[in-house]
């Protein structure tokens, strides 16, 4: 079995695809949602994607940034696979603050006075749950370093928007599942363009944007 449809057949498993009418955190709407907090329902699920991620990743480092309580859990995870190659015996897993708008709308992230000063001086790789834009992730970057930490790679569990190193100024990128732009089942549009709006569907889920979790439209 190919790794993508590995990861696909665990995740349906785990009832963490969801279809229907989803407005996006990003205010896009797609007819198939990814929920990976449940595949933290079942460890040892979460294990195995993790488990499929860290094949990926041959970089040292000594911690892994996760940024709401779903993305520390694979942080966590991803720390301890890690370990064997990391400049420490076990690297550090650190969560940031949840995220924030800024003035200009865009995604405002830091952390609190004890994880600020342990990043400082540290090699980190930073995991998101799943990536739409970039611009998540550009934030995450940015405050880690803004606390003295050198950002060797990101990963996501989910790569949906085509994103690349280069975008996020960093040296790699991983994914554990990349979805092109191009397919039609996981295909995200304004809402003026949406056709599922066009067709009178309403919508019936959406990511609430203060926490990002799912909720009823």
């Amino acid at each position: 079995m190919k790794r993508q449809e590995q990861v696909f057949h665990i995740l349906e498993k785990c009832g963490a695809l969801i279809s229907g009418h989803v407005q996006l955190r990003s205010g896009k709407h797609s007819q198939r949602f990814l929920d990976m907090r449940r595949a933290q329902l079942f460890p040892e699920s979460t294990e195995t994607l993790v488990g499929l991620l860290s094949e990926q990743i041959k970089m040292n480092v000594t911690g892994i940034v996760g940024r709401s309580p779903h993305c520390v859990v694979f942080a966590h995870e991803l720390a301890k696979m890690l370990a064997r190659n990391s400049k420490k015996d076990k690297p550090l897993s650190l969560q940031s603050m949840p995220r924030e708008k800024s003035s200009d709308g865009n995604p405002l992230v830091y952390f609190d006075h004890l994880y600020s000063a342990q990043l400082n001086g540290e090699t980190i790789g930073i995991i998101e749950d799943v990536g739409t834009t970039d611009a998540t992730m550009k934030a995450m970057i940015q405050a880690t370093r803004d606390c003295g930490a050198e950002v060797t790679f990101a990963a996501y569990m989910c790569n949906r928007g085509g994103i690349t190193a280069e975008q996020l100024g960093v040296e790699k990128l991983y994914s554990l599942l990349e979805i092109s732009k191009e397919d039609k089942n996981w295909q995200f549009f304004k809402p003026d363009e949406c056709p599922y709006c066009a067709q009178g569907q309403q919508l019936e889920w959406k990511v609430d944007d203060s926490n990002g979790l799912l909720v009823p439209a």
